[in-house]
Parts: structure tokens; sequence; C-alpha cells
């Protein structure tokens, strides 16, 4: 009789633990809107397999429904395969390229941030504001931007259709590219020796990017340097760090903000070091709505040190770090894990960054916020012109 007391008595422990248990499952479960949102997800799925007329692609529903979820979060946020990762993470992808940087506008297109010069993409009149329905057939809407990377990415000489419709054009059509090798780092750099300006436009920056602006600088200095712009128009790199070291070629002291993230592993800041400065003169950053990541991090840095004067638009409003988190050994998320904070304690938000002279003339679109054209980089000349005279006095 005892061994039958301790048995009951030990029963309706566990059961009793159990039920505490549930509830306090369903109290959690219910305090968290996105497993109750979630819910329909099965819900819709019972009904596909009750109701829908054949047997449905389960793996390509499951895929569809990742994508959109991906998708809808905005920022470029991905699913990624092994395959993909390993090209956008590692950068393992073959050399050939079309030279465009792609914004997922949510809807069922890529929005075209950037065009490098020089690349197939140029050369074929792509532009900014040009928006991307499909890449070899496969629909935009099907895919994130990062799998859009991949898509283009191919060997040198292959060829890539894109289906697109220009800025303002009444229809779309098709856009056949040949892939070719592109430099890691674009940049256009031209020097005014009569005014002793120069000019410096950067789209792809990467690891050593730094580097080739600090060589640019030097040799210009040699030569006299009393002025410099730099236009961060389709300028997306993606690095923090990337953003710091370029800042600190022009800040000799200070911070550059702090990147806080969803857990502490993602927290990043910088210290700028004084032997890294290369240029002290007048400075002028050009940004638009496609100035955006790390790139809009560089123009926050030298504005809020009041060390640049940022004419333009307002950024993307992308200021983000990056990782790619395991779902499991077959699929990772890219996901933003920490977001910006100003020097001055102020998050950098979708809002993007205000620019301290705004330009609404010639070459701007009202619709997409983007600048095109040479008008907005005289109209940055006169403003290191003022800035020069002002020193001067």
């Amino acid at each position: 009789m005892r061994r039958w007391r301790w048995w009951l008595l030990g029963s309706g422990v566990l059961l009793a633990g159990a039920a505490v248990g549930f509830q306090l499952w369903a109290r959690y479960t219910k305090a968290q809107p996105p497993y109750r949102y979630f819910k329909i997800f099965t819900e819709v799925l019972y009904l596909i397999d009750q109701k829908y007329v054949e047997p449905p692609d389960y793996g390509t529903v499951r895929w569809g429904a990742l994508v959109g979820m991906a998708k809808a979060l905005g920022q470029n946020t991905s699913v990624l395969t092994p395959e993909v990762r390993n090209f956008w993470v590692y950068h393992r992808a073959p050399e050939g390229d079309v030279g465009l940087r792609l914004l997922d506008d949510r809807r069922s297109a890529f929005l075209i941030l950037a065009v490098w010069p020089g690349s197939p993409a140029a050369e074929a009149g792509l532009a900014p504001g040009d928006a991307v329905y499909a890449i070899d057939d496969a629909p935009a809407v099907r895919m994130t931007a990062v799998e859009a990377y991949y898509r283009l990415r191919g060997a040198p000489g292959t060829r890539v259709r894109l289906a697109v419709w220009r800025r303002r054009a009444d229809q779309p059509e098709y856009v056949d590219l040949v892939r070719k090798a592109l430099p890691p780092v674009v940049l256009q750099a031209e020097y005014d020796a009569d005014r002793r300006v120069g000019y410096l436009h950067l789209y792809e920056v990467g690891e050593v990017g730094d580097r080739s602006v600090r060589d640019y600088l030097r040799a210009w200095q040699a030569r006299g340097l009393d002025g410099l712009i730099l236009d961060l128009r389709g300028c997306t790199e993606l690095q923090p760090v990337v953003a710091w070291r370029l800042a600190n070629l022009f800040l000799a002291e200070g911070s550059g903000g702090q990147f806080q993230g969803s857990q502490r592993v993602y927290d990043q800041n910088y210290t700028f070091q004084r032997e890294a400065v290369v240029y002290r003169g007048p400075l002028v950053v050009i940004q638009d709505r496609s100035t955006g990541w790390a790139c809009e991090v560089l123009a926050a840095v030298l504005q809020d040190h009041q060390r640049a004067v940022s004419v333009g638009e307002r950024s993307r409003g992308t200021a983000a770090a990056y990782d790619a988190v395991p779902v499991n050994a077959e699929l990772f998320l890219w996901l933003p894990v920490a977001r910006y904070r100003r020097i001055q304690g102020a998050w950098l938000g979708p809002d993007g960054l205000p620019p301290a002279v705004p330009y609404q003339q010639e070459g701007w679109d009202t619709e997409t916020g983007f600048i095109r054209g040479d008008a907005v980089v005289q109209f940055a000349r006169e403003q290191l012109q003022k800035l020069s005279s002002s020193k001067a006095a």
C-alpha cells in the first residue's frame, strides 16, 4: 500500500507540474505576438492539404513562405542556402559581374541603386531608379536581393537577361548583359589641377577601399589639395569597420558612434587614431536615397563631427550591421542584427540622414530621392568654395 501511495503521490505531482507548465507556456505564447500571428500558417497549410486540387510541392511552398517573410522585413533581409551564403559572406563566386547594386522594394521588382562606371550595366544604359522584374526569366517577386546578386554573377563572357522597366519608360524591355571581371574596389577619381580640388565617387569599397582612397589623397596632396568632394551616391558598402576606417582618413580623434545589437555579441564601436589621418582640408559630401548601409554611417560620422558639409537628399535609412544566422545546416538568414547610434545618442533610423544643405534642383527625382548627373557636383563645388572662403576669412 505504501508503494501505491508514493506512486499516486508522484503521479499527482507530475500531472500538476505538467498542468502548470502548460499554463505558463500558453501564457507565454499568448504574450508573444509572433507565435500568435503565425498560427495562421498552420491553418492555411491544413486547408491546402485538404482542399487543393492537386498534391502541392511543399518544398516550393515552404521556400516561397520564407522568401516572402524575408522580403516583408525589408533592408534586403534574405534567406540563404549554403551555396548563396558562401557567395555572399565568404565571397566565393565566379569573377564575372554586371555592375549593379539593387534594393528589394518588397513588391515585384528590385530597384537599381547604383550602376558601376565601365560595367556591362552602364554600357547598356541602365541607371539608378530603373526596376528589374526578372533575371533569366526568374521573377524578382520569388527571390531576395542576395539571391538576385548571386544570379547576376557568373563566368566572364557568359550572358544574363534582365527584364527591366526603365525610369519613365512606357513599357518594360529585355536587356542582355555579358558578364565581365570587375575590380574589387570601384570608385571614380578626378583631380582638378586648376582649382586644386579632388573628387572621389565611391561605389564598392570593400575591405581594402580605404587604402585606395588614402593613396589618391596622398598623390593629390603632393600636387596641392585645397578641397575635396566625396560623392556617396550609390555607395552601399555593408561593413561598418570600413566606413570607420574611411572616416579616420579625415578625423584625428573622437568616437565613430556605435552599433548596438539584438545581442551584445553584435555590439561594435570605433575610436579614431590620429596617425591614420591623411586629409584635414575643406570637405563636402554628396548623398541621396541611394546612399545606404555603412556609407550612411560614414556620412553621419563626418556630419556629427562637423568635419564635412553634406549636400543632396536624405540617405536610405538602412544603417545596420548584418550577420548570416544559421537556421539549420541547409538554411541561413541574412539579418540586420545591430543598428547604429550616432555620437550624440540618436539612432540613425529608417528616415535616413538629412543633409546639411538640401539639393532639389537639376537631376533630382522627387519619387525615388535619387540625384542623377553632374549638376549636384557643381553645387557641391560651390559649397566647397564657401567653405574655403570662410576658412580664409
